[in-house]
């Protein structure tokens, strides 16, 4: 007598009714059809996932709510790397994201501007002195140059001569 076998391997989520299964272990991400792994990638990589998500949406019958529920994301991401993927196709997620780039701030320049800060310079004197923006001298006293030895951001450092010392605060 012929033996059934399931669509999906007994740890795997099902997407949908198809014959597609995920597999998710602590480390990798294991893609079946009929019982059959064709893809992995590691768990952390969101890229990958994302990639084959959108692959998933595009050439099978499946679903953005099926791929929702087997990947646990929303539909709105199925249909965003969806759109991705018919755009431009895996290279898309190949592609390096855009970041904040690396901090202004080294310790040399952290140093510089602590001086003139303790010199009674402004922020934004700071700033054109060091060649950086406001915002960066800003967020880099919001940081905590307090616990480094600088001044801390709100902090006035008025000469001895100044009429307006008691009211500054």
């Amino acid at each position: 007598m012929p033996m059934t076998l399931p669509l999906c391997s007994p740890e795997a989520v099902p997407i949908g009714n198809s014959c597609f299964a995920v597999l998710i272990s602590d480390d990798t991400f294991t893609y079946f059809s009929n019982l059959v792994p064709f893809d992995s990638h590691p768990a952390d990589d969101r890229a990958a996932m994302l990639m084959r998500i959108g692959r998933l949406a595009v050439i099978s019958a499946l679903s953005p709510q099926d791929l929702a529920d087997a990947f646990c994301v929303s539909r709105s991401t199925v249909q965003r790397a969806r759109r991705r993927y018919l755009a431009e196709g895996e290279a898309a997620f190949l592609k390096p994201r855009r970041g904040r780039g690396p901090s202004v701030f080294t310790p040399a320049l952290a140093k510089r501007a602590t001086a003139l800060l303790e010199a009674g310079l402004s922020g934004a004197a700071v700033a054109r002195v060091l060649g950086v923006s406001k915002a960066s001298v800003h967020k880099w006293r919001r940081r905590g140059a307090d616990r480094q030895g600088g001044v801390r951001a709100g902090a006035r450092r008025l000469g001895s001569g100044c009429a307006m010392r008691g009211a500054c605060r």
